[in-house]
């Protein structure tokens, strides 16, 4: 029962941490005219909210919009934790609950995300080098 009231109790500050950081503005998708908003994609056990996608309760029939809107959320959700995984096996401290303020963990996490995308887009480039025959020396002459 303990268990219970953490994940209910972690799941209210989840959401007040989510409604104090709003998403950014709308934008277009590519080659289309709407601007379509940013949300954040979750399970069913967070609450239905103008910038939460949850699944459908229940089940539906095949190929009704509601099982291929689940059938694509569930795929966008496995991806979110893949990149969770790949980034826990890198950086140690992800592995084991943050025993930070929320304050400290979300700088924590910021770092993190960061230190990430910083590290693919050296890997971009040094990809990209070698695939031309770009030395180091040659770009640095």
């Amino acid at each position: 029962m303990e268990e219970c009231s953490e994940i209910v109790s972690y799941i209210a500050e989840l959401r007040l941490t989510l409604s104090s950081y709003p998403p950014p503005p709308s934008k277009p998708l590519p080659q289309m005219g709407k601007d379509i908003p940013y949300v954040f994609v979750a399970d069913k056990a967070f609450p239905l909210t103008e910038t939460i996608m949850k699944p459908y309760a229940g089940v539906h029939p095949k190929g009704s919009s509601e099982r291929i809107f689940n059938f694509r959320l569930s795929r966008a959700l496995q991806v979110v934790k893949n990149i969770f995984g790949i980034i826990s096996s890198v950086v140690r401290v992800l592995r084991k609950p943050l025993l930070l303020a929320p304050e400290n963990a979300q700088l924590v996490v910021m770092a993190v995300a960061c230190l990430h995308n910083y590290l693919k887009i050296i890997q971009r480039q040094l990809h990209s080098s070698r695939r031309f025959g770009h030395t180091r020396e040659r770009a640095i002459a």
